[in-house]
């Protein structure tokens, strides 16, 4: 899999994010923010993590999914609950190719996403992402017609993005539990179990896929390693943090371990 979020965004890319305004949609934690004095003294972590809580509301989920670039195309959030593909010229301006869900289409009509949060994910012929609340997603990423899509048979919306690896999807559920889908079909991995895995509190963090491991991070704090195969345990205890953990960092430069000493 090409590590297409890496790659240096060509000039067309800079002129897409210039003449399409909507591209980029005011952020929740671009808001002005007023906090009573008392909060003043709590630690750092602690305002960050409430700063998420209010932007990750049931009832007003705002998204803030990033671009993914590929050498010929970006693949963006164009407003809160709709992703589009645009393709790249050497010396012109970007040329939206799609969006997604397109009003101009019935069959779309029944998509409600109301909000994408994680960058997406391109591999092969395919851009994946997550939703808030319409599941996740395989579109063909030059027409942005559906693939497949998961709706059902987990538990809580998804607030962070996908992970890819080992031609599976891995995403998170706002009710503690992560679960692995097979890339082409979008069908539960083999192996693993059905039901996810399960976390005491929620996983807003995207999972992150390294080899055959599935690193986890929930919102009690906990940072734990998957086995890829079958959903089991690759460490033998969790890592503890203080404070809730909302969101992950790329391991594009790191060397994660599989183990670690306790």
């Amino acid at each position: 899999m090409k590590q297409v979020a890496d790659l240096a965004p060509s000039p067309a890319a800079v002129a897409l994010w210039t003449r399409s305004p909507t591209a980029y949609q005011p952020r929740c934690y671009d808001a002005q923010v007023k906090f009573p004095r008392a909060f003043a003294a709590l630690p750092l972590l602690a305002l960050v993590a409430l700063l998420f809580s209010a932007c990750v509301s049931v009832e007003n989920p705002q998204g803030w999914g990033s671009p993914a670039f590929t050498p010929n195309a970006v693949y963006y959030q164009e407003s809160k609950d709709h992703l589009s593909g645009a393709a790249l010229a050497p010396d012109g301006p970007a040329t939206r190719s799609w969006v997604f869900p397109d009003k101009n289409n019935p069959l779309h009509k029944a998509v409600k996403l109301k909000a994408i949060y994680g960058a997406p994910v391109v591999d092969g012929d395919a851009v994946y992402f997550s939703s808030f609340a319409g599941g996740v997603f395989a579109l063909n990423k030059d027409t942005g017609r559906p693939i497949w899509r998961v709706s059902s048979g987990f538990s809580g919306d998804i607030v962070g993005g996908v992970a890819f690896g080992g031609g599976k999807l891995a995403f998170g559920t706002t009710d503690g539990a992560v679960y692995v889908v097979d890339a082409k079909d979008g069908k539960p991995a083999a192996g693993g179990p059905r039901g996810g895995v399960s976390f005491k509190k929620g996983v807003w963090a995207a999972p992150i896929i390294a080899g055959d491991v599935v690193y986890v991070a929930s919102m009690d704090g906990t940072v734990d390693a998957l086995k890829l195969s079958d959903g089991s345990r690759a460490w033998p205890k969790a890592f503890s943090a203080t404070g809730a953990i909302a969101e992950s960092v790329s391991y594009t430069h790191l060397t994660l371990p599989t183990s670690y000493s306790v």
